[in-house]
């Protein structure tokens, strides 16, 4: 899988550490990022993401919390730190919503 946003996070190797959910894309989807997009095939669906949700996928490793990834975007970005939190807790409920993320432990 491509690289990260930042460094990698110490945690487990589930979808949950003690500071919060570290989901995962899940293990048998097919993606290719495309001129700095995503595109994620699921049984026959496509799914094509925008640059942001892009960069967001590629860092959910199942080892970095959702608060760690909004701190190293806030960064990045030099954007509000809650307002990066809530963004990606949104994103990411969209991609579980449709099935793109791998069950939590």
């Amino acid at each position: 899988m491509p690289g990260r946003v930042g460094p990698a996070a110490v945690g487990n190797d589930g979808a949950m550490t003690a500071s919060g959910p570290a989901p995962r894309p899940r293990p048998d989807l097919q993606w290719v990022e495309l001129d700095g997009e995503v595109v994620v095939y699921d049984d026959g669906v496509l799914h094509k993401l925008d640059p942001i949700a892009t960069v967001v996928w590629k860092a959910l490793d199942g080892v970095t919390t959702l608060d760690e990834l909004a701190d190293e975007l806030a960064e990045v970005y030099g954007a509000d730190r809650e307002q990066v939190l809530a963004d990606v807790r949104a994103w990411v409920a969209v991609a579980r919503s449709q099935r793109l993320l791998a069950d939590e432990a």
